[in-house]
């Protein structure tokens, strides 16, 4: 308690000194004049009660003052959450148009292409491990079988290798144990595209004396009865020294394999024109032969 008075001197003070003001005011008023005491006092006590004026008007400045900022800063805080809110909001808005974009290309390479075909997301990507796979999540139930050609807007993917009944998984062209028939835009020259377990490819079998040149696109050829004829593959990386009467040629696949999210499975590819039914899978060939890689009976270097 003597704590609290001393804390609150001044104030009691002055009010103690109001009080008294009062009350010779009120004998001022009964009586008619002011006393000389009272004259006396108020010289007294003016500069006690301007400098307790003073001190409380600080005081109430400060307290306001503080009560002010703690509003701000509620205010502030507030407001950043709503920030934080909104900036990711925008997030999301900007993965959503993203998504769309890929799957209006996707929607825009069907169209073109009129093959009867599905959309797969990738569940999976296995690019850079020993095997060149990804898993998407269409199977069997939605009509994929294996052998099945996979493309994107970019281009040539791979081929369906395995299925269940919800998921498949895709070889990719990149894949070591991957073919496709190919052949060079400008010039029609034919060859297989093989993969080395690696980002890049190489075109086999074509002869020294063919015309093809570093940047020339390569598309399917449709020899391979897997691919429709006319995607777009790759183009011509380096020329390397020939291999006897062969080019040594890299290839750089047209799709980054990496930032695969949509994929495209062409339910059909009788390049006969009948887009109805798919060639059941040849019997599988020893491991690392030629023709196994490209699904068709080609002869070995």
């Amino acid at each position: 308690m003597l704590q609290v008075l001393r804390e609150r001197r001044a104030l009691l003070f002055l009010i103690a000194v109001v009080a008294s003001l009062f009350v010779i005011m009120a004998v001022q008023v009964r009586q008619g004049a002011a006393a000389g005491s009272e004259t006396f006092l108020l010289r007294l006590t003016s500069p006690l009660v301007r400098a307790a004026s003073t001190v409380t008007g600080g005081v109430t400045g400060l307290w306001d003052r503080y009560v002010n900022l703690r509003h701000t800063r509620s205010r502030n805080a507030a407001l950043e959450e709503k920030v934080t809110q909104l900036e990711l909001e925008m997030q999301k808005l900007e993965e959503a148009r993203l998504q769309n974009e890929r799957l209006r290309a996707l929607l825009d390479l069907k169209e073109g292409m009129a093959l009867s075909s599905v959309a797969a997301s990738v569940i999976a990507n296995n690019y850079r491990g020993l095997s060149h796979t990804i898993l998407v999540d269409r199977g069997s139930a939605s009509g994929v079988k294996p052998n099945m050609a996979v493309v994107s807007a970019q281009g040539v993917i791979g081929r369906v290798w395995t299925v269940t009944g919800g998921i498949s998984k895709i070889q990719l062209i990149t894949d070591a144990s991957a073919g496709t028939a190919v052949l060079v835009q400008r010039t029609r020259v034919e060859g297989i595209l093989l993969g080395r377990g690696s980002p890049m490819c190489e075109l086999e079998y074509v002869p020294t004396l063919e015309d093809v040149q570093q940047g020339d696109l390569l598309v399917t050829s449709g020899l391979d009865q897997i691919y429709p004829k006319g995607l777009p593959v790759g183009r011509v990386g380096e020329i390397g020294p020939s291999e006897g009467i062969l080019k040594g040629i890299s290839v750089i696949p047209r799709v980054e394999f990496e930032r695969l999210e949509e994929v495209l499975i062409l339910l059909t590819s009788d390049l006969s024109g009948n887009w109805h039914t798919l060639p059941q899978a040849a019997a599988p060939l020893p491991v690392g032969t030629k023709a196994e890689r490209t699904g068709s009976a080609l002869p070995e270097r």
